[in-house]
């Protein structure tokens, strides 16, 4: 498979984990994206019980057109070991302003 054919599949069927996704669907699907096998991937989180966006960075990424908070993987590493009370301000403040994590 070429590397159009990837990036042609990555924006036709990204995975999606749902609310009954196992941590080991998720864990491979985040893989998929760190890789460049997808574009990104739809996320749903149980703790800000909401779906999002994953994606690896910002730059150049059409995404479905439903309005959906985006988290780059860098500001996933910045997020990580935050208190849920964070991340919910994070989230709220994200969705309100389509604020970026600097």
């Amino acid at each position: 498979m070429s590397y159009l054919d990837l990036a042609k599949q990555a924006i036709i069927e990204p995975p999606t984990p749902t609310e009954s996704s196992s941590q080991v669907e998720i864990k491979a699907a985040m893989t998929r994206l760190e890789c460049g096998e997808c574009a990104y991937i739809k996320i749903y989180s149980t703790t800000l019980k909401a779906y999002m966006y994953f994606v690896k960075d910002g730059d150049g990424i059409e995404l479905p057109p439903e309005r959906l908070v985006t988290f780059t993987l860098s500001e996933l590493r910045q997020l990580t070991g935050s208190s849920v009370q964070h991340l919910k301000k994070v989230y709220l403040i994200k969705k309100e302003f389509n604020a970026k994590i600097v």
